[in-house]
């Protein structure tokens, strides 16, 4: 992000009303440690739910995990999450993460209450059956 605000335009500044230029990493920094990252997941999820592509009339999710192998440090494991993900521009819905005692199917659980499932396919691993 801050090599996007360093190289973005006078015009996309501006909109953003950042009318005195960029921002260094710094204020980016202190920005997103004040941030609710919680709050902040569920209002990007929901704004990419609503512009999620219609198969046959009906939105598409599809739950999968990863392993986040960049994030891992201080001699902890990599953090496992779970994410869903709008088929076709696979835009992130919502995420948590997978305890370290347990598996993906809890997780599963867990994320499925979090979203708006009418009218909606869910596909996932052989794995949640």
């Amino acid at each position: 992000m801050g090599e996007w605000a360093r190289d973005a335009g006078a015009v996309a500044l501006q909109r953003l009303g950042l009318d005195r230029g960029g921002v260094d990493e710094s204020t980016l920094r202190r920005l997103f440690a004040r941030l609710d990252a919680d709050r902040l997941d569920v209002v990007l999820g929901a704004s990419a739910l609503a512009r999620t592509v219609l198969v046959v009339g009906r939105r598409v999710i599809v739950i999968d995990g990863k392993t986040v192998r960049g994030a891992r440090g201080g001699g902890s494991p990599a953090p496992h999450l779970l994410a869903a993900l709008a088929h076709g521009s696979r835009a992130v819905l919502g995420q948590v993460a997978v305890s370290e005692k347990s598996n993906e199917i809890p997780a599963a659980r867990e994320l499925l209450r979090l979203l708006d499932l009418e009218g909606t396919v869910v596909t996932m691993d052989a794995l949640h059956i």
